[in-house]
């Protein structure tokens, strides 16, 4: 896997990281609020019951979307995010948090995915089976 660290000069530079021919999205343990305060919110996962007015802390859970809910998690403002890109919808099984170091190339490999970001403040790191892909993040960003 080909590798780099970039420094972000502005926010919306976050945006520009992105393939955008890549339509698949997976984001790893998204915190929409990082701090440890009580937020009112309103939960509905599959057939559940919707769970409306009701106080949350501490959320934190995977989301697989697009492109454009990409751009709506990126709103939220946290500065510390898991993405990948995958070229398909993500494996029902897939955990990269739980793959061994060993074995993690080949499984995402096999699994579609194309890029890696990880996102922490004004630093973002970045791992991609396209050395195309990271050439042209090194002519474009500042790399450190």
């Amino acid at each position: 896997m080909h590798k780099i660290t970039i420094r972000l000069e502005e926010e919306d530079e976050i945006w520009a990281l992105f393939d955008q021919s890549l339509a698949h999205i997976f984001v790893a343990d998204f915190c929409p609020e990082e701090a440890a305060r009580w937020d009112l919110a309103q939960i509905q996962i599959g057939r559940h019951p919707l769970l409306q007015d009701i106080m949350v802390r501490h959320l934190r859970f995977d989301v697989h979307t697009d492109l454009e809910g990409l751009q709506k998690l990126l709103a939220f403002g946290t500065r510390h995010l898991r993405v990948y890109q995958s070229k398909q919808p993500i494996s029902q099984s897939l955990e990269p948090k739980y793959l061994k170091a060993a074995s993690r190339e080949k499984i995402l490999a096999q699994n579609g995915i194309r890029h890696f970001f990880f996102l922490s403040y004004e630093f973002v790191e970045v791992e991609s089976f396209d050395a195309d892909f990271i050439a042209s993040l090194e002519a474009r960003f500042n790399c450190i």
